[in-house]
């Protein structure tokens, strides 16, 4: 039971980050997150390039 559920955590958590459903977390996918959030919270232009700094960093 504690197996199924840290496979379904990372699933998860994977499939967060999987933007694309490729199986593979890239490059694109930061950048699209970052985007995501860029627009979730509508920050200043400064503040969106540290957020992709940050992003691409990962």
């Amino acid at each position: 039971m504690a197996n199924e559920l840290r496979e379904f955590k990372y699933a998860t958590r994977f499939n967060r980050y999987d933007v694309d459903g490729d199986g593979y977390i890239e490059q694109s996918d930061l950048t699209e997150l970052a985007e995501r959030f860029c627009t979730a919270l509508n920050p200043t232009v400064a503040d969106q390039q540290r957020i992709h700094a940050a992003y691409a960093e990962l």
